[in-house]
């Protein structure tokens, strides 16, 4: 995103893994995401706030975001 300097659009897909690198994790894809931009606060700590919307490719769809689930298998 920081590269993208010639971009007239705030549209970007965006893709949260949260656990291992593997399993188990689940995964949050948001393929058209409109991003803010980033706020900062300085008190304490310092703190970087983005604020995002997923969006769907067009009125009629609910495609804004799909999940993922990876989990172990037992043995």
């Amino acid at each position: 995103m920081a590269a993208n300097t010639t971009a007239a659009r705030n549209e970007f897909a965006v893709l949260f893994s949260i656990g291992g690198a593997t399993a188990p994790k689940v995964e949050f894809n948001i393929p058209t995401t409109h991003l803010e931009i980033p706020t900062h606060n300085i008190e304490d700590v310092i703190g970087v706030e983005v604020n995002f919307m997923g969006l769907p490719t067009d009125i009629s769809n609910t495609n804004e975001m799909s999940v993922r689930y990876y989990g172990v298998v037992p043995a």
